[in-house]
């Protein structure tokens, strides 16, 4: 394996103010080989060496996330495949889980791809393909989708590979697709997906609510039980909340995607597939920084401890509201 690949950064979480944790993959390894490699990749500000890595081979991570440790409790980080394999990393090494029915394979009927995976109030939740929301319990993974899950896709016995895309085609016709789940108790979780999709959960049902738009929907910022922004496709931002809807703060459609939002200091952030964008009186506004630091497929953005993590496609940025300073990855150095 090439170890000097350059890296391209996909999904990403902040620890703190000074470290961050990152999904990679090695661009040779996508370019000349068959398989999927994530790289994980820890940024320590602090230490002399700063960036440390370990592989998982067969994965193809799409989120993660670092809870909330308990006091005098060893801190874990969370990495979640489209396949349903969830890795636990800690200083006690890794440990591996697996959600039984999500993902696409040869086995059982499956649900689909999952897409992202968040700690709301106790306990982790994934969401995924087919309507599928899943929480962590001590006893392992259990579906909490009653109202959401639709009918499994089954392409075990199918062994002609145009059947296989024309089923896995059908299956993805009006499939809800869940892209995103977030909340800020257990009482009031939302999920959107494509097509403008948007459910809420109180603790007992999910329900939709009405579609604000027929953008793809990619990421949930809830503020209060009052404040929810949601965001997606050409620039979609909306405000509001399950009871009284979501209506669009930014009406002019843009021709960049939003994929995921952040407050620092009172302020609205937004990460795109060109760049960083901030909320301003006239609507979102991209920073001239995004060109000076070639920040495209800003992937993750996220406030913690003062400061403001932005993930791009090459390189990590940390912005504490004046100061920006640029980390640059040494497998992506010239």
């Amino acid at each position: 394996m090439p170890r000097h690949s350059r890296l391209s950064f996909h999904a990403g979480c902040a620890i703190n103010r000074d470290m961050f944790y990152l999904s990679s993959t090695l661009d040779e390894i996508e370019k000349e080989e068959d398989c999927s490699i994530s790289r994980l990749v820890f940024y320590q500000h602090q230490t002399a060496d700063r960036w440390f890595f370990h592989d998982l081979s067969g994965w193809r991570v799409v989120s993660t996330c670092f809870p909330t440790p308990a006091p005098n409790s060893v801190r874990k980080i969370y990495a979640l495949s489209e396949q349903g394999d969830v890795e636990c990393y800690s200083r006690e090494g890794s440990v591996i889980e697996r959600i039984p029915d999500a993902g696409l394979g040869t086995g059982s009927p499956n649900y689909g791809y999952v897409t992202r995976i968040c700690e709301i109030g106790v306990h982790l939740y994934v969401c995924g393909y087919g309507g599928q929301v899943c929480r962590r319990e001590a006893s392992g993974w259990i579906h909490m989708d009653n109202q959401l899950l639709q009918k499994p896709v089954d392409i075990g016995s199918i062994e002609d590979p145009n059947e296989l895309l024309a089923a896995l085609s059908q299956s993805a016709n009006g499939t809800i697709g869940l892209t995103d789940i977030n909340g800020l108790h257990e009482q009031a979780i939302y999920a959107v997906g494509n097509d403008g999709y948007v459910a809420f959960f109180d603790g007992t049902t999910w329900a939709g609510v009405p579609k604000p738009t027929a953008a793809h929907l990619n990421c949930i910022l809830p503020v209060d039980d009052g404040t929810v922004w949601i965001a997606g496709g050409k620039g979609t931002l909306l405000k509001g909340n399950a009871q009284t809807g979501f209506t669009a703060v930014a009406r002019k459609s843009l021709s960049t995607d939003f994929y995921s939002l952040a407050i620092l200091n009172g302020r609205l952030y937004a990460g795109a597939g060109d760049g960083l964008y901030e909320l301003g009186e006239n609507g979102p506004q991209r920073f001239f920084e995004s060109d000076r630091f070639g920040l495209d497929g800003v992937a993750t953005v996220e406030a913690k401890d003062g400061v403001l993590w932005v993930m791009a496609s090459r390189r990590l940025v940390r912005f504490d509201g004046s100061t920006w300073e640029v980390f640059e990855n040494p497998h992506n150095v010239p």
